[in-house]
C-alpha cells in the first residue's frame, strides 16, 4: 500500500502572549490548517513585524508629534494577531484548539518599558513540535529561514 502525504497539511498553533505589561493579559491562540511548518510560519511573523514597523514609520512621517504614541501597537496580543491575520489573511484563526497540532510557536510580546508611550517591543519565539523543543527562545530578528527548511 502506498502512503501519500501533504506536507501543506502540516498544522500549527500560535500563542501570542504579551509580558511586561503594567496589567495583566489574556494570550491570544490562533490556528493554522496547513502550511504550518517553521519555515513557513518564521517568515509570516517576520513580515508581520515589519508591517508593524513600516506603519509607525509611515504614521511618524503623518504625524511627527504620534511617533512615540504609536510604537506600543507592537507590544499588544491583540494587535500582533491582527498584524499576523492580515499578513495571511484566511489562513489564521483564532482557535485555541490541540486538534491534530504539529507545531507549537510561543511568540512573546516583550514590553521593556511596561507598555509605556515610547516603549518599542520587541518579538521573541519559541517553537515546539509534538516531540522535542524545536527551537529555544529568540529575538525574531536573528532568525534564519534557511535553517528552518525541515
Amino acid at each position: 500500500m502506498l502512503i501519500i502525504t501533504n506536507n501543506t497539511a502540516i498544522k500549527a498553533k500560535i500563542k501570542i502572549a504579551a509580558e511586561g505589561l503594567f496589567w495583566e493579559t489574556s494570550p491570544i491562540y490562533l490556528y493554522k490548517n496547513r502550511n504550518g511548518k517553521p519555515s513557513q510560519i518564521i517568515p509570516l511573523i517576520k513580515k508581520a513585524y515589519k508591517k508593524f514597523i513600516i506603519d509607525v514609520e509611515q504614521i511618524s512621517n503623518k504625524l511627527p508629534e504620534l511617533k512615540p504614541n504609536q510604537r506600543w501597537r507592537g507590544g499588544r496580543s491583540g494587535k500582533v494577531a491582527s498584524y499576523l491575520c492580515a499578513i495571511d489573511p484566511g489562513e489564521l484563526e483564532p482557535s485555541n484548539s490541540d486538534y491534530d497540532v504539529q507545531y507549537y510557536y510561543n511568540l512573546f510580546i516583550v514590553n521593556p518599558l511596561g507598555g509605556k508611550v515610547g516603549d518599542y517591543p520587541f518579538w521573541e519565539l519559541e517553537i515546539n513540535n509534538k516531540n522535542r523543543n524545536f527551537l529555544k527562545r529568540t529575538n525574531i530578528l536573528n532568525l534564519k529561514i534557511e535553517e528552518f527548511n525541515v
